[in-house]
Parts: C-alpha cells; sequence; structure tokens
C-alpha cells in the first residue's frame, strides 16, 4: 500500500511522524512531503499515484497550489483522503477554520475528541471517527538509565498554553504549592522540553505523572 502523507516533518516527535513510521511497521510505502513547502502539484501527483492521501495540517499553515482542488480531485477519483488529529478545534480560536479551510474537504476525519466527531456528522458532509490516542510503540520501553528529572509527581507540558483554556497554570501551582520539592514541571515555564528517551525515562522513574489536556 502506498500512501502519500502530508504533515510536519520537519522534528522527530511530531504525531504526523510517529503515524507514518507506524503505517511503514504495517508494511505501508510512506510518501512524506512537508506542509507549507510542497507545491500542490507535487502533492497532486504524489497522491494521484498511492491509494491513501493522509493531510495533518497545522493550523496557520499554507499550502502552495490549490491545495483545495487536489482534494477534491482525489476525491473524485475515489482515493481515500483522511486526518487523525489529536487536538481540539471546536472551543479554540481555529475553530473558524472549519468547513473554510481545503483542510476540511478532506473524507474522513478521525479525532481525539466525540464531539467533535458527532459534530462533523451532523453538519458537514465529512465522516468524523472518535479514535482515542495511543503512544508509539518505539517509544515505550523499560531501561535501567536514571533521569535527573523524575520526581514523586510530575507533569509534563507547557505552562503557556491556548487562551481558552486558562485552568492548566492553576493546576501547575497547585502542584507546586501540594508537592513542593516532591513536584517537577517539565516543559515551558519548568524545566526543560525533554523528548524521546529522556521523556521515557523520567515517566519511568516517577511515581505520578499529572497531565491535562483540553
Amino acid at each position: 500500500m502506498r500512501v502519500t502523507f502530508l504533515g510536519n516533518f520537519r522534528v522527530s516527535y511530531t504525531s504526523e511522524t510517529h503515524h507514518a513510521a507506524s503505517l511503514e511497521s504495517l508494511g505501508c510505502e510512506v510518501v512524506r512531503l512537508q506542509e507549507g513547502v510542497a507545491h500542490a502539484q507535487v502533492i497532486a501527483k504524489q497522491a494521484q499515484a498511492s491509494d491513501l492521501f493522509v493531510w495533518v495540517h497545522t493550523h496557520g499553515w499554507r499550502t502552495r497550489g490549490l491545495i483545495g482542488n487536489v482534494v477534491d480531485d482525489l476525491n473524485n477519483r475515489g482515493i481515500p483522503t483522511l486526518t487523525y488529529h489529536l487536538d481540539l478545534w471546536r472551543g479554540l480560536r481555529r475553530e473558524s477554520d472549519i468547513l473554510a479551510s481545503p483542510y476540511w474537504r478532506l473524507k474522513d476525519f478521525f479525532t481525539v475528541d466525540k464531539l467533535m466527531a458527532d459534530w462533523l456528522n451532523d453538519n458537514s458532509d465529512i465522516n468524523g471517527h472518535f479514535l482515542p490516542a495511543g503512544v508509539f510503540d518505539q517509544d515505550c520501553y523499560l531501561t535501567a538509565a536514571p533521569s535527573p528529572y523524575a520526581n514523586d509527581v510530575i507533569f509534563v507540558g507547557a505552562r503557556k498554553y491556548h487562551p481558552e483554556w486558562p485552568w492548566r497554570a492553576e493546576l501547575i501551582d497547585w502542584l507546586h504549592t501540594t508537592y513542593r520539592n516532591r513536584f517537577t514541571h517539565i516543559g515551558q515555564g519548568g524545566v526543560k522540553s525533554l523528548r524521546g528517551d529522556e521523556l521515557n525515562r523520567v515517566y519511568q522513574r516517577s511515581k505520578v505523572a499529572v497531565g491535562d489536556t483540553l
């Protein structure tokens, strides 16, 4: 199976990178195209020769050329077009994009937000699918290596978040006050952001990881 994948592949920790690697582990051939760089004509040529087109869109980024026409053409050809997004759209400023951007011409939208899936099914021609998030298997392993950032309680994530969701900072402050030196905030506003092996080790060596998500 050949998959053309449009997304952000500039860093190793995007969901697109993990999704592409997961598809390859299943035996798929994946053509990675960088959003904001690849022209619509290039995307069309690659996608027309594929069995599937996947586009994970970064809000505010633009594809050069008429990407909407490309999606329409693929839909008309019967080539499946889909996305799987791990964050919210409704309730945030990016909600203004919904059904206005060419991104919303994709046939199938997989989301971790069931309300979003239901809304798409009730208000658009897009097939909404609720699909809970998973973790890339190659990032899950045991190791004897220590972590200088591990603690009894940790929070992983940036303090500065969507302005529509102000409660994360309050949660982090409460954890600091409650657990003091037994608590470590990892990410913007705390100690440095951790990725890959460093993040794996801090999760393994800590006792409780508190999360916050929209």
